[in-house]
């Protein structure tokens, strides 16, 4: 699979991910509802942005040459399931669970996921003082409001 092709990919991914997201800020109270909307809505334009640029390229190589087929080792397609699978999980977790807690799973799951050769202490760790850091930058300093989820914590 070709470069293009392999974007393309990607871009309909992004696409398919911010749309869903578009969709759950649909059920945020009115206080929360305008920034992330803004921000998801950012997101999605510029996913669909990608997705013509990528189609657009990938034209073009049709195009330009035949590109002989190849199949997609499983190991790479099992880590873009994978990775794509923990983006809807935890777009369904910062719903219900808030951003700190759920941040904190996806951060941990996915440094684990990606690294398993580090010490297990260290992904807990990494996925608290990354939350930590962002929430701070976010809600504190850039007054974001956060989701609190129904633990109503944040």
């Amino acid at each position: 699979m070709n470069k293009n092709k392999k974007e393309l990919i990607g871009a309909l991914c992004f696409v398919a991910l911010f749309g869903y997201m578009t969709l759950l800020t649909s059920r945020l109270n009115a206080g929360v509802k305008p920034y992330t909307f803004t921000i998801v809505l950012g997101g999605l334009l510029f996913s669909l942005l990608y997705l013509v640029r990528s189609a657009v390229a990938l034209m073009k190589a049709n195009k330009a040459e035949v590109a002989e087929e190849k199949t997609v080792p499983s190991g790479r397609l099992k880590w873009v399931f994978i990775t794509f699978g923990c983006a809807i999980l935890y777009g369904l977790a910062f719903y219900y669970l808030g951003y700190i807690i759920s941040t904190v799973l996806y951060v941990t799951l996915f440094a684990y996921l990606v690294d398993k050769d580090a010490k297990k202490w260290v992904y807990p760790l990494v996925g608290v003082v990354l939350v930590v850091f962002l929430y701070f930058v976010f809600g504190r300093f850039l007054n974001v409001m956060l989701p609190k989820g129904i633990l109503n914590i944040g």
